[in-house]
């Protein structure tokens, strides 16, 4: 049994009339003019003709018409069509909008890596700064370590130049029967202990005599015993100051026994038999 069809409003109609146009007007690819003379026909008349269009010519059909049902079944693909388009256009839109997110993560993430990867050869470049100032002051430190050794290491020649200087300057105005023809013979000399005894026993028996050059020559004296002793360890030096003993001292007054209060000559002694060499030439209270 054939079904009724219901009746259009004409906004309905209308809009019938305007989608059956599109579609045979893209089809076609010229103009045409849609109207529904009957509840339910269509009647199409192409503008650039002025003819109506038979129904063979658009849908291969007998009459010039076209039913409503025929035309709800048009419209219901055409619906669907649209929202498959609107489907499609709403997943393009997400998809972008993903990729949008996508690229700006990986953006920020760009940017956060480009701040991290600064930081890092800043930082590399301050831990190369202080290791090179560390490896700076190690190598400093032990220059000062191997300057501190050389200087304790050559002191002994440093005070035998300043004693050969002050010898020599001495032997100008008070003769102190010393090599001093060059700093090496020199320190052959006072290591040898004959010259320093030598020059002990002049000194000795001149001390009363007061005058400077004595006094130079007695301060000279004790430096050379200090010097003697401290490179050549067979002899130690008799310079401290305690009660007065004949053994290791001799009085400038001739006194044995008292409270010593003034080395005024050192003396020396053999360092393993404490024999003594020359005693000290002191002062008691």
């Amino acid at each position: 049994m054939k079904k009724e069809a219901r009746a259009l409003s004409h906004a309905e109609l209308t809009e019938i009339e305007e989608r059956i146009r599109d579609v045979l007007e893209q089809y076609f690819g010229t103009q045409f003019q849609v109207s529904i003379k009957r509840k339910k026909r269509i009647k199409v008349k192409c503008k650039s003709t002025e003819q109506p269009v038979k129904s063979r010519d658009i849908y291969a059909k007998d009459s010039s018409y076209v039913t409503i049902e025929e035309f709800e079944k048009m419209k219901a693909e055409l619906s669907q069509t649209i929202e498959q388009q609107k489907t499609d256009i709403k997943k393009l839109k997400d998809e972008k909008k993903a990729a949008e997110d996508t690229i700006s993560d990986k953006e920020t993430g760009i940017t956060e890596l480009t701040a991290k990867v600064t930081k890092l050869e800043g930082d590399n470049e301050n831990l190369q700064n202080e290791n090179f100032g560390l490896m700076l002051q190690n190598e400093n430190n032990k220059l000062d370590a191997d300057y501190k050794i050389a200087k304790k290491e050559l002191q002994p020649f440093q005070n035998l130049i300043n004693l050969y200087q002050k010898a020599m300057s001495i032997n100008e105005f008070c003769s102190l029967s010393l090599d001093l023809e060059s700093p090496l013979k020199f320190l052959f000399c006072v290591a040898s202990e004959q010259a320093v005894g030598s020059l002990y026993e002049k000194l000795r028996y001149n001390y009363k005599a007061v005058s400077k050059k004595v006094s130079v020559a007695i301060e000279l004296y004790n430096e050379l015993v200090d010097f003697m002793c401290s490179i050549n360890p067979k002899f130690t030096a008799i310079d401290e100051l305690g009660e007065m003993d004949d053994e290791h001292y001799a009085e400038i007054n001739q006194k044995h026994e008292g409270q010593i209060k003034t080395i005024l000559m050192k003396g020396y002694q053999y360092s393993v038999s404490g024999t003594v060499e020359k005693k000290a030439f002191v002062e008691v209270i």
